[in-house]
């Protein structure tokens, strides 16, 4: 654009400056859905300088707490997740070197999940490791809380949970798929409360194994966790 000015001529040169915000689609949030009962996997990738692993700690946060860390294979958990996270530190199934599986999903489990990996021989010391993840749970109409798996030695007991949200739900106790009334000896040695937890008492190494609660109403509605026991 040309404009004259007490006979001067001056060119005006007009920029446009276009700044443009996006976000990287392996930034973007991953949103999971699982129901009360199940597991849900958090698939998360460790961001390693140069691609080459270097010694580091990982942290699994839900909103400002951190439920599990890991280094040099030390496990802290926050009590209300323990015995529910594993780590996926092998690639398995294409899934990242941070990735957990969180078992016997409950509905306070919903929300916002945040993986985080610190490298402490390095400065800085945080990359752009991890993701955050949402997690809706579902299906929570039958069952508060699910067992969660159990590691104990043998001769010790043992007790799975398995809280309805109401009394007048029926829960009914299954080994490997089978009615637990039908393992005459476990039952001698077991017995069931009155918010229908199973206690087994005195282990034994023959009830190493999977245990389901299946809750059902007189509607016909029914809902079923799993959890595992395992004995040393």
């Amino acid at each position: 654009m040309f404009n004259k000015v007490s006979g001067v001529s001056f060119v005006i040169f007009v920029v446009t400056l276009v700044v443009d915000c996006y976000y990287l689609k392996e930034n973007e949030p991953t949103y999971l859905t699982a129901a009360v009962g199940d597991y849900v996997v958090f698939n998360c990738n460790i961001d390693f300088p140069q691609s080459f692993p270097i010694p580091h700690k990982l942290y699994w946060k839900r909103g400002n707490e951190v439920i599990y860390s890991w280094q040099d294979d030390v496990v802290t958990e926050s009590d209300e997740y323990v015995g529910r996270i594993s780590l996926l530190n092998k690639p398995q199934q294409h899934y990242g070197r941070a990735s957990i599986n969180l078992t016997s999903i409950r509905e306070s489990d919903a929300g916002w999940f945040e993986c985080k990996v610190m490298f402490p021989n390095r400065s800085p010391p945080w990359r752009n490791n991890g993701t955050w993840f949402h997690l809706t749970v579902s299906g929570g109409n039958l069952l508060a809380i699910p067992p969660i798996n159990k590691t104990v030695l043998e001769g010790e007991e043992a007790q799975f949970s398995c809280l309805t949200k109401d009394f007048a739900i029926k829960v009914t106790w299954y080994k490997d798929g089978i009615p637990l009334s039908e393992y005459h000896d476990l039952v001698t040695r077991s017995w069931i409360s009155k918010d229908n937890t199973l206690v087994i008492a005195n282990t034994d190494s023959g009830d190493y194994g999977e245990y389901e609660c299946e809750a059902s109403n007189d509607e016909g509605e029914k809902q079923t966790a799993k959890a595992f026991l395992n004995v040393q």
